[in-house]
């Protein structure tokens, strides 16, 4: 990670979205979709059934959809001014308004134990609520109405092409030898799907790094402790709501990481499009660059914990 991070900083247009190595296509049309397939292969069709039957779906999309975007609109009114000025609150108030991380969140709630079928379930209909919900926050939160022409159907498309269509196929794949095969080889799948989110993580920064001019030292110091302690304290409140409902241990992580996560795949281009010409993007999208590597960096951080505290008991 730190390697990434510094290789992003002293080469930013090795890996950005500029560089002839074309990252953002390959990442997101064949990383992207790999860790789909992998999650997909690994997972039993009926523990993914059951999880979309799941009445833990309604409160994981309230928390992420509804309850963090209300929060972060009372903050920005309140706390956020005092010290960050006015382009870079309504960066902090964009973040809250979008979806969970999809690939980020599973790859985390798989290394610390937790439930992958609520991951994968609740991740990829957040991320179908937030093309209706977010654009709508934006509208809100922003005071003015997006009179950007967003594409709904390119981005359902997107959706449907990149981790629906995975998942069928690695549950395809599951009656097939391809099963024995992924079984014999766990820790080199765990490794390629580690591997495609550290180049996720070179790509953000070397985007942040190479276009991001007006974002200084103690600006980005600023944005990000609050974005992690902000993170943090999202993950916290899943965490305790999760566990006084009687929620399982491992339930309680995947919700937890879904409920708590922003995701950076739907919500740069969605930023980019509805504020095109905002003189301030670099400002609006800040929060959103720095947080996407930092979850990471909190839920690796936490996986020893996790682990632990899904083992006890047998993860009731």
């Amino acid at each position: 990670m730190m390697t990434s991070l510094a290789t992003a900083y002293l080469l930013p247009t090795l890996f950005n979205d500029a560089s002839p190595l074309n990252p953002k296509f390959v990442i997101g049309n064949f990383g992207v979709p790999t860790i789909f397939l992998l999650a997909s292969l690994g997972l039993p069709t009926s523990e993914l059934s059951r999880s979309i039957r799941s009445p833990l779906n309604l409160p994981i999309q309230f928390l992420s959809l509804i309850l963090i975007p209300s929060l972060n609109l009372v903050l920005s009114r309140t706390l956020f001014p005092l010290y960050l000025p006015p382009p870079y609150v309504s960066g902090l108030l964009l973040l809250s308004a979008l979806p969970t991380t999809v690939n980020m969140c599973i790859a985390l709630t798989t290394n610390a134990g937790g439930n992958v079928a609520t991951a994968v379930t609740n991740a990829v209909l957040g991320n179908l609520l937030g093309i209706l919900s977010t654009p709508m926050w934006f509208s809100i939160m922003m005071k003015s109405s997006s009179g950007a022409n967003i594409s709904f159907l390119k981005t359902l498309t997107g959706l449907l092409k990149k981790v629906l269509l995975p998942m069928v196929l690695g549950q395809f794949l599951r009656l097939t030898p391809a099963l024995k095969f992924y079984s014999s080889r766990k820790k080199l799948a765990k490794l390629a799907s580690e591997s495609i989110l550290l180049s996720i993580v070179l790509n953000s920064f070397s985007n942040a790094f190479s276009t991001s001019t007006t974002l200084t030292v103690s600006t980005t110091l600023t944005l990000a402790a609050t974005t992690v302690t902000l993170h943090l304290l999202y993950f916290a409140t899943s965490f305790k709501v999760f566990g006084a409902l009687g929620v399982d241990r491992k339930n309680v992580i995947a919700s937890s990481f879904v409920s708590s996560h922003k995701t950076l795949a739907f919500g740069l281009p969605l930023i980019r499009q509805v504020f095109a010409n905002d003189p301030n993007l670099a400002a609006l999208v800040a929060p959103l660059m720095l947080i996407h590597p930092l979850q990471l960096f909190v839920g690796g951080a936490m996986k020893e914990k996790l682990l632990a505290y899904a083992e006890e008991d047998g993860g009731k």
